[in-house]
């Protein structure tokens, strides 16, 4: 159990396992009911299981709320909400329990027939039973397995039923659906096939370093490490370190053509180098100045666009990030904005980062046309 947990941990985070490192006996579930998607030898995160990160406050609380799925425990914490829904029927009137089943509507099958199959057993409603019987009934579908889950989800809780409920009514507003995922496997330079669609990309700039990842971006040990690169290998092995070296190659490019797409520039002007808010403006065919989002807004509607998706969360925060990058000089502020330094660009015409260069053509394109439509949008 303990290390089962510490594998829903290692998921969240990295967003994939290799089949043999999860275990089956806790887990076959969870492909089954459509949390993680098989290819290859590997297991990814879904869209369902994204969707309910997005509506989770943190791993904790998602692992919590992604438990209350497995099927043996499920069942019994069904009885759980039967009883509950019993005793307000009994405390007040039986049209009470409907309205109390009526929250749980992808569930109300289930509890209904199993509120019939008691009512059949004791031959009397389930709100008439005693609590002897409701331990009795609970202690038909209490397993090692089931009472370690509810130790694990409900420790130190003292409005169990409250928490249970809202804990199922989020869970079922995750649908479940039989997505495939067509992923090639995470190339060491061809960024165009790394940021591509379905690709499931860390909202986390800050997460450790994983030893190896097939089909998830994340921040990996030495991807990318060559003896002649002058830049801290571990900006070049960071997805967004390399995407915000991108988004700068781009601006530059525009900028040589006399293009002023791109303008990014800090919400406060007092306190440059440590930005709480970096604002993504634009300039229009005739000259106006607009304002059109936060520049992690508009990475993140890119990705939208490209559907590509973030996790665990669905919010990205690059400020941090991004400061660190002006810190060491990748980027530097000049005439109110932040640009790619020319250090780094003139990296960019060597080996190896000549390389990533040349096999970001597309992105780059996509990144050019999609600041073009915005600004389409503002002229029209």
């Amino acid at each position: 159990m303990k290390e089962f947990i510490s594998q829903l941990k290692t998921l969240y985070n990295c967003g994939e396992l290799t089949k043999p490192q999860l275990t089956p006996e806790y887990s076959n579930w969870l492909q089954e009911q459509h949390w993680l998607v098989q290819q290859s030898n590997h297991l990814i995160i879904s869209d369902r299981w994204l969707a309910l990160s997005w509506a989770t406050k943190n791993a904790q609380d998602f692992i919590n709320h992604l438990l209350l799925s497995q099927p043996q425990y499920q069942n019994y914490l069904l009885r759980e909400v039967l009883q509950a829904g019993a005793d307000i029927a009994a405390a007040e009137d039986r049209s009470a329990l409907t309205s109390f089943i009526s929250k749980l509507p992808s569930l109300a099958t289930y509890i209904l027939g199993l509120y019939q199959e008691l009512q059949d057993k004791y031959q009397r409603p389930p709100e008439e039973l005693e609590k002897e019987e409701w331990v009795e009934i609970k202690a038909e579908v209490t397993t090692e397995l089931t009472q370690a889950l509810d130790d694990f989800v409900f420790s130190d809780t003292a409005d169990y039923y409250q928490k249970l409920m809202r804990m199922l009514q989020t869970l079922q507003q995750v649908k479940s659906e039989p997505k495939q995922l067509n992923l090639n496997a995470i190339d060491k330079v061809n960024l165009d096939n790394n940021w591509a669609q379905q690709r499931r990309v860390t909202s986390n700039p800050y997460l450790e370093a994983a030893e190896e990842s097939k089909y998830t971006l994340v921040s990996l040990k030495n991807r990318f490490s060559d003896p002649n690169l002058e830049l801290d290998q571990e900006i070049i092995n960071n997805p967004w370190g390399i995407f915000l070296i991108i988004f700068g190659m781009v601006e530059k490019q525009m900028r040589a053509e006399n293009n002023d797409r791109i303008n990014l520039r800090p919400a406060e002007k007092a306190t440059p180098y440590q930005p709480t808010e970096i604002n993504f403006l634009t300039y229009l065919d005739n000259g106006r100045e607009v304002y059109v989002s936060s520049f992690a807004e508009l990475i993140k509607d890119f990705l939208t666009f490209k559907d590509i998706k973030l996790f665990p969360k669905s919010q990205l925060n690059l400020i941090d990030y991004f400061t660190e990058l002006l810190d060491k000089e990748i980027y530097i502020y000049q005439n109110n904005e932040y640009i790619l330094s020319d250090k780094i660009d003139s990296l960019l015409y060597k080996k190896p980062l000549l390389i990533l260069k040349n096999n970001c053509s597309q992105l780059k394109d996509e990144l050019k046309n999609y600041i073009e439509r915005l600004a389409k949008n503002y002229e029209d």
